[in-house]
């Protein structure tokens, strides 16, 4: 219970010094995020954004969604994006476009693979990332990432 209180402020640290720590620019700025964060058994967790472009629009709207691994000591370990464009118009929604990224912030860790779709409303990937330490694989991480819009623009 301590180590799990003492990794969530830890988790809210680092996630506070992140936002001051990266310039932004004026539309980076407004973008809308939200967080959440899953524990693993081995005390590594990820961290999984939700960013909201900030724009009125009536009938599309993109988002993307970021999920980063950190170890048990709180560093990054790789990151993988999907990036989403809906469209709406109150009755029906649609992705009409998605891609992925990743990132790897850990020599040790490699993205093994990493694919995404779209079917209907939603924008779905999933990252497989592997440890090697001289030359073996020791650890395996797959995080699956989904992005929903409904008929209403309301993205989750």
């Amino acid at each position: 219970m301590k180590k799990n209180l003492i990794t969530s402020l830890l988790v809210s640290l680092v996630m506070l010094i992140g936002c001051f720590a990266i310039p932004l620019s004026a539309s980076a700025a407004d973008d809308k995020t939200t967080s959440t964060v899953e524990y693993l058994d081995d005390g590594s967790y990820i961290v999984t954004t939700l960013t909201l472009p900030d724009g009125l629009t009536r009938s599309s709207k993109s988002a993307s969604k970021t999920a980063t691994a950190y170890d048990a000591n709180n560093n990054a370990l790789w990151a993988y994006t999907v990036t989403a464009t809906f469209t709406y118009d109150g009755k029906t929604s649609k992705c009409t476009s998605v891609s992925d990224s990743y990132s790897i912030y850990d020599n040790n860790w490699y993205m093994a693979s990493h694919s995404c779709t779209k079917d209907g409303n939603l924008a779905s990937g999933t990252a497989t990332a592997k440890k090697k330490v001289l030359g073996v694989v020791v650890d395996t991480m797959t995080k699956p990432v989904r992005i929903s819009c409904n008929q209403y623009g309301n993205i989750v």
